[in-house]
């Protein structure tokens, strides 16, 4: 996976844009309502209803400047952040894991309730990221980043049961795919919510292993997040994405998405449960 190198930018800049982070994420909803009252191009498939969201994601990228970093930098995102980031009103979830193809690269994934909490959360990171121990390590310009609606939740049936701990061992040693699509011009990719649910959705729960599933649609695009307890589990629920979006979904997106293999360092998933 290559990964696109922005320009450097300014300590002061960044603080900015965090600033702009939590003016815009307060903007979605406005912005979503211009985007329903425009006319669409012809032939561009639009959602056919307004979807509830059931939550709101927010996913980070990190490049380290050295890879043998990595596992501190998991310890004091544990140790440090996770108290603080869980005591946030609206937590629905956190997770942090290693790219497995990168090792300069750590991710993860905050799960809020609404788009104020992701706000309040987005303080908690920027205090966090600019602490000493981890300013001094991490490429922070170069972060990537992706957020929006939470509009598919996919979970086990044992997590329905009382005392049933959906994550054992917080999940340390579990697997993530990630598949990031690029939406075709004129598209929306709410409209396909409700196909997607019915028809795409039982087959990523079917596989062995499964633990859980996020989907949210981003800026020029959609994410979805598959956690299973084994690689082969998660690598097949890429397959099996591939193959149902180039059938499926020829009218969104060209099926090619970025893919992200991540090992899960730890997590604490309400939202799974």
């Amino acid at each position: 996976m290559a990964i696109e190198h922005l320009p450097r930018i300014s300590r002061r800049a960044l603080t900015a844009a965090g600033t702009g982070f939590a003016a815009g994420v307060l903007m979605t909803r406005e912005l979503r309502a211009s985007a329903r009252d425009a006319t669409p191009e012809a032939g561009a498939a639009t959602p056919s209803t307004e979807i509830e969201p059931l939550g709101y994601v927010t996913m980070r990228m990190r490049p380290l400047d050295d890879p043998a970093f990595r596992d501190d930098m998991n310890e004091h995102v544990i140790r440090d952040y996770l108290p603080i980031i869980e005591a946030v009103e609206g937590f629905q979830g956190y997770l942090v894991g290693d790219v497995i193809d990168h090792p300069n690269l750590t991710f993860g994934v905050n799960v809020l309730e609404d788009e104020a909490a992701a706000v309040r959360a987005n303080e908690v990171v920027q205090e966090f990221v600019h602490r000493d121990e981890i300013d001094d390590h991490v490429v922070i310009e170069e972060t990537k980043q992706w957020a929006g609606d939470l509009l598919m939740l996919g979970k086990t049936v044992e997590a329905a049961k009382p005392g049933i701990t959906p994550i054992p061992g917080n999940g340390i040693g579990y697997y993530i795919a990630v598949r990031i699509h690029t939406s075709l011009p004129g598209t929306d990719p709410r409209g396909f919510v409700q196909e997607a649910t019915e028809g795409f959705l039982p087959i990523v729960l079917a596989l062995p292993g499964f633990v859980g599933y996020l989907w949210f649609p981003v800026e020029g695009g959609f994410v979805a997040v598959s956690m299973y307890d084994s690689e082969a589990s998660a690598a097949a629920s890429t397959v099996a994405a591939k193959a149902w979006v180039t059938e499926h979904l020829a009218a969104y997106t060209d099926g090619n998405p970025e893919v992200i293999n991540a090992t899960v360092a730890y997590a604490n998933m309400p939202v799974f449960e």
